[in-house]
């Protein structure tokens, strides 16, 4: 019998066989994100060999939107190799290798066409993660030709931008796409690699928490990681992703913000949002194993957990209600669906937040805990 780490209502829980079972959740959502981004590098690659191709570059803006949505899924599982370094137990940055958004600057992009950086060996280890990956991928695939950058900036005082062909203009993004699109599959490959029971095997480490885990040598060590990816919900989708293009949250000037909405390029950020959700609902759950529902059933907290069900699927409602039109014309076409999606997800996160942590004696992260919201 493995060493009960949960304890709740003067009843005390066993959660390894959740932490078991979570592994056969998290590696199929990533290799369903990897096998998407092997098709988007064929596609790319194939745009890249006829840059002027209308139906070649259709096809890699397919191939990106299905690579994004199944990521989309896949990051809010920051749980180890794919988690930040700096507080998390096993984190080895893999989210940001893949995708840094909102720490994107297309400006930068269009520096690099002009200055062709992407064509050297080290442009990788010479750049920070807010040039490649996929959102510095989307915004070579759907951005028309003028640049992001300020007039006052070199590439356009020095008119260096407007001394290249639109040929030449679009051969290069092509080129640095191409780039840009091995180096996602390629990151990919790892973080499924670090997975895998025949890679770095950290299904294993989640798996044996408290019982020889190097990573997690407690079980509330391994349960408090995987409940600290379910924040993802807090702090980017209804945060990040919602209240700081409304102006609900710190970080917009003067709303709406539509500039600050996720993508802005491919208008993919109500997607974005249901693909949160669908990873924040197979993290709670567990999948068809055990999750954090059985942990609280377990404990006696069935209203609870009935509340944290009905929140999720208000939540899930109030994004499908936003229909295919994205954030940013949302704001200003109807801004209270908008408002609407953001009060559903703040009440999941709030319950998530709030007395999840008190019956599960589980900490909030850092980032949540000062949010008062």
């Amino acid at each position: 019998m493995r060493p009960a780490c949960v304890e709740g209502g003067g009843t005390s829980l066993d959660a390894g066989p959740m932490l078991e079972g979570l592994p056969a959740v998290i590696l199929p959502l990533l290799d369903a994100a990897a096998e998407e981004a092997a098709s988007l590098e064929d596609a790319v690659e194939a745009w890249a060999s006829v840059p002027g191709g209308t139906d070649e570059l259709g096809e890699a803006q397919a191939a990106w939107r299905a690579a994004a949505d199944a990521w989309q899924v896949a990051e809010v599982l920051q749980i180890g190799p794919a988690a930040p370094s700096t507080s998390s137990r096993g984190g080895e940055d893999g989210r940001d290798e893949i995708y840094s958004w909102p720490t994107s600057n297309p400006c930068r992009v269009d520096q690099e066409i002009v200055e062709e950086g992407y064509l050297t060996d080290s442009y990788f280890d010479d750049n920070l993660v807010n040039v490649y990956g996929l959102d510095a991928l989307e915004y070579l695939l759907f951005h028309p030709g003028l640049n992001a950058c300020a007039g006052q900036h070199p590439i356009n005082e020095d008119g260096t931008w407007d001394a290249l062909s639109p040929s030449e203009l679009l051969s290069r993004r092509a080129t640095f796409a191409r780039r840009l699109a091995v180096r996602v599959r390629g990151d990919m490959d790892v973080l499924v690699t670090a997975w895998e029971p025949s890679g770095g095997d950290f299904a294993g480490e989640l798996a044996s928490a408290g019982t020889g885990s190097t990573v997690y040598t407690t079980e509330l060590q391994g349960v408090n990681a995987v409940f600290d990816a379910l924040f993802y919900i807090e702090l980017e989708t209804k945060d990040a992703k919602l209240g700081v293009p409304l102006g609900r949250v710190e970080g917009c000037g003067a709303p709406p913000c539509a500039d600050l909405v996720e993508s802005r390029w491919a208008l993919e950020s109500t997607a974005h949002l249901a693909a949160n959700l669908r990873g924040f609902r197979a993290l709670y759950f567990g999948g068809e194993g055990l999750g954090f529902d059985d942990l609280l059933i377990g404990l006696g907290e069935d209203e609870l957990h009935g509340r944290v069900d009905s929140a999720l699927n208000a939540a899930e409602a109030s994004i499908i209600a936003l229909g295919d039109a994205d954030v940013g014309s949302l704001l200003t076409d109807a801004p209270a669906d908008v408002d609407a999606a953001y009060d559903a997800v703040k009440a999941l996160a709030d319950l998530l937040k709030n007395e999840l942590p008190l019956v599960l004696i589980l900490q909030v992260p850092n980032e949540a805990g000062g949010d008062n919201d």
